[in-house]
Parts: structure tokens; C-alpha cells; sequence
């Protein structure tokens, strides 16, 4: 059975560190604003958040979080989204 639109995850890179989940989800909706037209309909869930395991020790490390978003923005539905 295939996944529904929002059950789909996607894993996001570069989240500041301290960030709170709840944090985590006003930055990407701020962005997708700015991207899509989809804001004031767009759901963003943060699954998970944590530190970045391959950046432990370096100065600038950030978090990684696992995300859910309803509706999919437009320009993660498109063949290669990993470099949005």
C-alpha cells in the first residue's frame, strides 16, 4: 500500500543548534513561505531532532530533524529533491 503525502519523512540538515523542535518547524514553514505559496495551508511536523553525529566536536554543529509536511511543498514532489 502506498504512503500518503504526509506519512512520507523527509530528513532535514543545517536546523541551528538549540533549536527546539517547535523552532525547528516555525524555520522551515518561514522558509517554504518564502518559497511556496503553500504557507498558509502548510503543516510542519518535527519527528525528531537532534545534534549531527558526523559534526560532534566541530564548532559549528547543527542538528538534524526528520520532518513531515502536509501538503508536500511543490518543490519536494519534483524527481531529485535531496539538494533542495
Amino acid at each position: 500500500m502506498p504512503l500518503a503525502p504526509s506519512d512520507k519523512a523527509y530528513r532535514v540538515l543545517g536546523i541551528p543548534p538549540g533549536y527546539t523542535g517547535k523552532q525547528a518547524e516555525e524555520l522551515l514553514h518561514t522558509i517554504f513561505k518564502n518559497i511556496e505559496n503553500t504557507a498558509p495551508l502548510l503543516k510542519v511536523t518535527v519527528r525528531s531532532l537532534g545534534l549531527d553525529p558526523h559534526a560532534f566536536g566541530r564548532e559549528e554543529a547543527h542538528q538534524i530533524a526528520t520532518v513531515n509536511f502536509n501538503p508536500i511543498p511543490p518543490c519536494l514532489l519534483e524527481e531529485d529533491p535531496r539538494d533542495f
